[in-house]
């Protein structure tokens, strides 16, 4: 029941968006009762938690793909990113705006960047390159939320110049 639930929220994402994500929809698309329901989360926020981390562990399977065909750590991220803006993912749209109104999932989300940005400095990679690419990156997602779209020509310029922005500086 938890999975379909899960299942039902991000299925929900995918298709309407952010605003579709009402307990009623849920519960309705995942075909449980809301007593079903919060036997499995005490409130819509803890399930919004589970589609994040669900979201979360799936990012970290496509970032380990890129990283096993030889990229740096912050260059499979932003791959990753790039990716799933591409497949117009919404789960990192969902994470920006649940982490800027739910605390805990700020600081989470707030942990993840942090990690982040030191993964690139033990990288070599600048610290204003590594805030540059993550501001960008982070904007595309907002536009998103905002229902503003880039073309493919965009994303893939984008993409280009984010790179640039995190390679690891040459050795020799």
């Amino acid at each position: 029941m938890r999975d379909r639930a899960i299942r039902a929220a991000e299925t929900l994402l995918k298709e309407e968006g952010i605003f579709s994500l009402t307990l009623n929809r849920v519960v309705a698309k995942a075909g449980v009762s809301k007593g079903g329901f919060f036997h499995h989360f005490a409130t819509k926020e803890d399930l919004v938690q589970a589609v994040l981390e669900s979201g979360m562990a799936a990012y970290e399977q496509e970032m380990e793909r890129y990283r096993q065909s030889g990229l740096g750590e912050t260059e499979a991220r932003v791959k990753t990113s790039f990716s799933r803006i591409r497949s117009k993912d919404p789960l990192t749209t969902v994470a920006i705006a649940a982490g800027a109104t739910n605390g805990a999932l700020g600081e989470m989300m707030a942990a993840r960047v942090r990690e982040s940005i030191k993964t690139g400095l033990d990288e070599g990679i600048p610290s204003d390159h590594l805030k540059l690419a993550l501001l960008a990156v982070q904007g595309i997602f907002l536009e998103r939320l905002f229902g503003i779209e880039q073309s493919d020509a965009e994303i893939d310029e984008l993409e280009s110049i984010v790179l640039n922005l995190v390679r690891p500086p040459a050795t020799g």
